[in-house]
């Protein structure tokens, strides 16, 4: 007993008791503890709602970065994000960009950056790849929502589906909406589709179905119409796509493809004619001469002259030599004879090339064909628009 009653008087001297005694003293006897503990609160509650306006304020910034790159097809993305890289991806470095322009974002963002190191907990920095990847879905969503209000809103709807295999070699199902919007005809671009496992009618149709399906039962009285190409499981009768889906849309007539139409017709023809197809395997060598060397192409790029590499399925792109040749004709007889005539600044198969090139230049049989095939071109580019622009009832006359 006596040893705790001087183990008191010692603590009561203590420098750790005394500062405690002033603090408790000094303490504001007349608020009470609830009263600071609701201050308390209330400070808590104002500091969390200033950090919510400042994230705010960021994500302005943030979704414009996000719409730029949407609207300019731009990946977000980069391959290596990290603080010691050069190139963090273009929605970085456009977070970046936007910092060095305005000192109140750059300090924010910077701020929010540093914290989310140091911390274990999640911190809102805007350049995560959730947060990007949900600003990418709420532009989409914005996007689905505009093109649902239009739909409901037009009187008659097409459908056009065609399939293409992308860089990755996955079979891509592309679904466009055609639809009068007073009296106007638009487009608008719904999907990509994988469809790479299963190619069927059955399949396909199911996913335009599906599609479908969403923008509700009117489409049943407005779908008047369907365009694919002529490949069985797209057009077939008795089991394609355009058959199976007029059991569900009993308006929606199938239409082939006015652009598909017109590609069979004219590839069909020059195939039948061996003059013209000798023609456009001459027409090809054009787009060999530069597509094989850069050093060719850079040539005749200085010149004013790009020659596209052309499409064995596309006639837009034969169209595009053919007009490049005959725009360019003179610029592109004196590039070629400019690699003849200084046949010392090139290698033998290039020499060779241009000298061949020349001689179709010079033949009257080419040069009466390309006269003729830029006529042909330009036609058919108008028949196409005129098909493209036409109102959707007039399919059903």
């Amino acid at each position: 007993m006596h040893s705790i009653l001087s183990d008191s008087r010692k603590h009561i001297k203590s420098n750790s008791h005394m500062e405690s005694y002033k603090i408790w003293k000094t303490f504001d006897l007349h608020e009470r503890v609830d009263v600071q503990l609701s201050r308390a609160r209330r400070e808590e509650i104002n500091r969390h709602n200033e950090e919510v306006r400042q994230n705010r304020e960021m994500l302005k910034t943030i979704i414009e970065a996000a719409l730029y790159l949407s609207k300019q097809e731009l990946a977000f993305r980069g391959n290596d994000e990290s603080n010691t890289s050069l190139n963090r991806g273009n929605y970085r470095e456009l977070l970046e960009c936007f910092s060095k322009f305005d000192s109140v974002f750059e300090r924010r963002l910077h701020r929010k950056l540093a914290e989310n190191e140091r911390s274990h907990l999640s911190v809102f920095t805007g350049v995560s790849p959730e947060i990007q990847n949900d600003l990418i879905d709420c532009i989409n969503s914005v996007i689905d929502d505009q093109v649902r209000r239009e739909i409901m809103d037009c009187t008659f709807i097409s459908i056009q589906a065609d399939e293409t295999t992308d860089v990755s070699t996955k079979e891509q199902l592309s679904i466009i909406l055609r639809f009068d919007r007073k009296g106007e005809i638009v487009e608008r671009f719904i999907k990509f589709a994988n469809v790479s496992s299963d190619r069927t009618a059955l399949a396909i149709s199911d996913i335009i179905r599906y599609l479908l399906n969403g923008f509700g039962e009117s489409l049943t009285q407005k779908l008047v119409m369907q365009t694919y190409d002529g490949a069985t499981v797209m057009s077939g009768h008795v089991g394609g796509v355009q058959t199976i889906l007029q059991q569900d849309y009993p308006y929606a007539y199938f239409f082939h493809c006015a652009a598909h139409r017109l590609n069979l017709v004219l590839s069909q023809s020059a195939s039948s004619i061996s003059v013209v197809k000798v023609f456009f395997a001459n027409v090809s060598a054009f787009s060999n001469f530069t597509g094989l060397s850069s050093k060719r192409k850079e040539h005749l790029s200085s010149k004013g002259i790009e020659i596209p590499h052309p499409s064995e399925t596309r006639w837009h792109y034969r169209s595009r030599i053919i007009n490049q040749i005959f725009n360019r004709y003179h610029i592109l007889q004196v590039a070629l004879e400019e690699i003849t005539e200084h046949p010392h600044s090139w290698d033998d198969m290039t020499i060779s090339q241009a000298d061949g090139l020349l001689q179709y230049l010079e033949s009257f049989r080419f040069c009466f064909l390309i006269v003729v095939f830029q006529k042909i071109f330009e036609q058919s580019k108008s028949y196409i628009q005129f098909c493209r622009t036409r109102p959707l009832i007039s399919a059903l006359e």
